[in-house]
């Protein structure tokens, strides 16, 4: 069976499978007031609260616990649900005491809580928490939120809660986030996966993650198996960066500013420096909000490659070496306001503007040698100016709608980004061997423009008895422009227009996509979520210069599935299902010859076909307030894999291009662990065991590799000391993968199965104090204190002609100290938008 066929067969059993789900749908969950009536016995009662937050948003996974008044023993306990709501059954006629708790939140006491014969039923009502502190055995305890909140359908990283996340970027705030890793080229993997879908407040975006400011990120969502109202994009998963915005009402702010300084090697160099300004004021049904940062910061690398390489009998020898620094600075604005028009009603706008400039330098060694010679053939010096220039602006208009119905919404969601800028490069070849040959000059001049719309229209209304259909429709479109001039010759005054047609296009993508999803509880123990996507995917890609363009259209549906089972309010299992698909992008389909690095070649696929994955996880978690457990295995089945693919043109150069593998499959294990040790002590601790199958008829992969497994630790240990002093010592540590990357120049290596990537480790260490009234903050944290995190490949593959063995190492200046303030105007606390676009939980009750 083919896989066309095997993959056509699966989509059909899960759609019959929805519509007899859709048929055979059960009683479902009642309304919480006949729960509570159907939890009352001849001889005892039951407890019901709602718990809600400070803007109204209810809370789930609060605890509630009842408490006996003679000793304040524990009569019964429970936890919130997605609406914030609880029901404790089983407490005997009597007068009680009830305590809400969460973490981050000032516990509640309610006294004189009575249940009887005559009033069964004792009905709190809504309670609403607060942010706060206690005091403890003379110590202060700071009420604070988990730094990883773990839901059943995502894990949720506090950014203000990690020291180590303090004055960085978006991209060195996910290194660290359990599950995933960042490497010196920036490129995200989620359980071992770079295909990973970026959003940011719900959406894609055309700024990258290195743009964004951590000041301005409230929180990281991780979604491994998405629901139906998700795009299908990202084999791994979704990572959804959630922007700060406060809701309070007065006026209320925070000013921060910091700086740094790095190390590589023996030297030390400026770091980043950065200051920002977040404000916010908020009066009657007006919300208003400001966002402001600056940045510059300065880079270091060094690298070496070593490759030897046989071609035709030749065997070749490749050394290289380089050094680059790289210096620039970016103003990021975001600003926007909140109309609440009445208690149904709610409009939303928001603007942003992005500047950044870059400018590097960068020399490169280069010796080779061919046949049996001991003397090198060729010596030169590859020496490389680059600038770099963009702008981006970004609006986003969203309304939403509740009808009178509870628990019945409409939303409008519309976005647009526009990015523009220019990148220019100018590099020598300086040879020095052989002696008579000319030197090379280089000039590439690059413009581009990005312009990425949205338009969402989302309906959610129960129906029957106790379930939830949701359904919506999107657009999306998406159109990037190049116009690329590429001059060489033997001297600066000398240039000549090289033709690159292939490099100056315009790409167009339009996706137009409908959802349907239903939800419904049994018996309050088993949740289920099944939903359908449909997708017709349009791309066209259009060669300016030779008047020639190609079409491509997708069409298809994506299934997902979600289950839910308590077996009670400690204990749940959850299997999910869900379709992805990874679509090639530009750079992997531009057919244009990249020679900036002549020995090392790269170029894109026109021929490349969207990959498709099935995704199944299972997950356990056990919950406390104390104790968080989440355990997982995970199976990903890939079709049409795409990876990159190295291969020799000749004795000295290598090509790295994309190919469609025939498939390829992921399966493993995950385990998260959070624990309240003391009160002024917590720790998480998590890791990751995996495994990759690749099945390719591509000759320079090396099977043996392919029974490698790779494995991933990370512990976070936070301690909460007197006079307002926090101390963050986190740990990371990654066994040897198989290499996905490129053997470009100093990148990670050979395609898919080409390699392997050596282990890696690094220790960092945070410390925070609060002064005048927990107004001012100190911040000192201090990255790779061992200077350990480096990358280093070993790349190989052969076929019935060539074969080559490479070995690369790269390190930048990621040892680096880091001192920052913030202070904070009328006690500012952000809170994360109330929509995110497909923000929403997986369950709603």
């Amino acid at each position: 069976m083919t896989n066309d066929k095997f993959r056509f067969n699966i989509q059909t059993i899960l759609t019959i499978f929805f519509l007899i789900g859709f048929v055979i749908i059960g009683n479902g969950q009642e309304k919480l007031s006949e729960q509570a009536k159907k939890s009352v016995t001849p001889k005892t009662g039951v407890v019901v609260c709602t718990v809600i937050d400070e803007t109204g948003h209810p809370l789930d996974y609060a605890t509630v616990t009842v408490l006996n008044t003679k000793d304040s023993s524990m009569v019964n306990g429970s936890i919130t649900n997605s609406k914030g709501a609880c029901i404790l059954s089983d407490i005997p006629w009597g007068k009680y005491i009830v305590r809400i708790g969460y973490i981050g939140y000032k516990d509640i006491y309610i006294d004189e809580v009575t249940v009887s014969q005559s009033s069964p039923i004792a009905n709190l009502n809504r309670q609403q928490m607060k942010l706060g502190s206690s005091q403890i055995e003379g110590v202060t305890i700071s009420a604070k939120k988990d730094m990883l909140q773990t839901n059943l359908d995502k894990k949720v990283f506090n950014v203000d809660q990690s020291i180590a996340s303090e004055g960085v970027t978006g991209l060195e705030v996910l290194e660290n986030i359990p599950s995933v890793s960042v490497d010196l080229e920036g490129n995200i993997s989620l359980r071992g996966s770079e295909s990973v879908t970026i959003l940011v407040d719900g959406r894609p975006t055309n700024l990258t993650l290195d743009q964004i400011p951590s000041s301005m990120i409230e929180s990281v969502e991780l979604i491994t198996n998405p629901s139906a109202r998700f795009d299908p994009d990202g084999i791994s998963g979704i990572i959804n960066v959630v922007l700060k915005k406060k809701k309070e009402s007065g006026f209320n702010g925070m000013i921060t500013l910091g700086s740094g300084i790095n190390n590589l090697n023996d030297k030390f160099y400026w770091g980043t420096q950065n200051a920002s300004a977040s404000i916010n004021y908020r009066y009657n049904k007006i919300n208003l909000f400001a966002n402001y940062d600056f940045r510059s910061r300065g880079r270091n690398n060094t690298g070496s490659l070593e490759r030897e390489s046989i071609f035709n009998n030749d065997t070749t020898f490749l050394s290289q070496s380089s050094l680059s620094k790289s210096s620039g600075y970016s103003h990021n604005v975001r600003t926007g306001m909140d109309y609440f028009i009445n208690k149904q009603n709610t409009l939303s706008f928001n603007v942003s503007f992005n500047t950044h400039n870059n400018t590097s330098h960068s020399e490169t060694d280069s010796k080779s040698q061919t046949g049996s010679s001991d003397a090198f053939n060729k010596i030169y010096k590859l020496d490389n100016e680059q600038t770099h220039a963009s702008k981006n602006i970004g609006a986003n208009l969203f309304y939403k709608h509740e009808f009178h119905k509870k628990g019945q919404e409409l939303s409008f969601d519309i976005y647009y980004s526009h990015r523009w800028g220019n990148n220019n490069n100018f590099s020598i070849e300086d040879y020095s061997q052989p002696a008579n040959r000319e030197d090379f000059y280089n000039s590439e001049t690059t413009d581009a423009r990005n312009q990425y719309s949205t338009a969402q229209i989302d309906f959610i209304t129960p129906i029957g008895n106790g379930g939830r259909i949701e359904t919506g429709y999107k657009l999306l479109i998406r159109n990037t422009f190049q116009d690329y001039i590429q001059k060489t010759g033997n001297a600066a005054d000398n240039l000549t227009e090289v033709p690159s047609d292939a490099n100056n296009y315009n790409y167009n993508e339009y996706i137009n996509a409908v959802y349907f999803i239903y939800s419904n509880t049994i018996k309050e123990k088993f949740k289920y979520q099944v939903g359908l996507r449909g997708e017709l995917a349009n791309n066209m890609f259009y060669l300016n210069k030779l008047d020639t363009s190609s079409r491509s259209v997708y069409p298809n549906i994506f299934p997902t599935v979600h289950l839910v089972y308590d077996f009670n309010k400690k204990h749940s299992l959850s299997l999910s299902y869900s379709m992805r698909v990874r679509r090639p992008n530009i750079f992997q389909l531009n057919p244009y010859v990249n020679n900036s690095d002549r020995f090392n070649l790269s170029k894109g696929n026109p021929n490349l076909k969207p990959e498709l994955t099935n995704s199944v996880d299972l997950s356990y978690q056990y919950f406390t307030e104390k104790t968080t457990v989440t355990a997982s295995v995970f199976y990903r089945h890939r079709y049409q894999m795409i990876s990159r693919y190295t291969e020799l043109l000749n004795d000295s150069v290598s090509m790295t291009s994309y190919q469609n593998f025939d498939q390829a499959q992921s399966y493993g294990m995950e385990l998260y662990y959070a624990q309240t040790i003391f009160k002024w002590w917590k720790t998480n601790i998590s890791g990751s065991f995996y495994q990759t199958l690749i099945d390719s008829k591509q000759e320079m992969i090396d099977p043996n590799l392919l029974d490698d497994w790779s494995w991933n630790v990370r512990g976070t240990f936070n301690f909460i000391l007197p006079k307002d002093f926090d101390i963050q010592l986190t740990g990371n540590y990654r066994s040897p993968i198989i290499t996905t990357g490129s053997m470009s120049g100093f990148g990670w290596g050979g395609g898919s199965g080409q390699g392997r990537m050596e282990q890696q480790w690094r220790l960092d260490l945070g410390i925070k104090k609060l002064f005048l009234k927990k107004t001012l903050t100190l911040t000192i944290r201090i990255n790779d204190i061992f200077a350990t995190q480096n990358h280093k490949v070993h790349t190989f593959g052969s076929d019935d002609k060539s074969s080559f063995d490479a070995y690369s190492y790269r390190k930048n200046d990621r040892r680096s100290l880091f001192v920052s303030l913030s202070y904070k105007i009328n006690n500012y606390r952000p809170k994360k938008d109330s929509h995110q676009g497909e923000g929403n939980d997986m369950f709603e009750e």
